[in-house]
């Protein structure tokens, strides 16, 4: 059996590679890691080595201007290496994130208040317009006695079945 090999020894966005003996008609199963390097830019999809931004990109990061990666891809039987350089441009047209205009907000509500009635409004600034808000979390919204509006971040409350 031959070893397979990459084709480039550096791919920005995906990582191909050639099976010279052992391939089959479903393809063989590689599997690739990242062995050294900044792990929390990207996200290297083990199975099919397609490489995913997995955060924003910080100023820090601009900064380096380039991320360097120790890459591997096995077959289970052979393994090889090579390096992944990521460079990072800065866009011409960049914006800052959206940030709320509190780091926390609070609020009470009224056991026997009014349904739709005001509680507070959330306000962010920066970003793209138009801002939306939205509640996060893993909870089934639906059940919340409080809503928020997406355009304006006015948070009301709802009526709960």
């Amino acid at each position: 059996m031959i070893p397979f090999r990459f084709l480039q020894t550096s791919e920005l966005c995906f990582l191909p590679c050639k099976d010279t003996v052992t391939s089959v008609v479903d393809g063989h199963r590689f599997v690739y890691s990242v062995i050294d390097g900044d792990e929390t830019l990207i996200d290297l999809d083990r199975h099919s080595g397609v490489i995913l931004l997995a955060r924003t990109i910080a100023d820090e990061d601009i900064r380096m201007h380039q991320k360097h990666l120790n890459i591997s891809v096995s077959d289970g039987v052979f393994t090889a290496y090579s390096q992944l350089i990521i460079e990072i441009v800065a866009s011409t047209s960049r914006r800052a994130l959206p940030r709320f205009e509190q780091a926390q907000y609070s609020a009470s509500v009224s056991e026997n208040g009014k349904i739709g009635a005001p509680i507070i409004r959330i306000r962010a600034r920066e970003g793209i317009p138009p801002l939306k808000y939205s509640f996060g979390g893993n909870n089934d919204l639906r059940t919340w006695p409080v809503a928020i509006d997406k355009e304006s971040g006015k948070v009301t409350s709802r009526w709960v079945d």
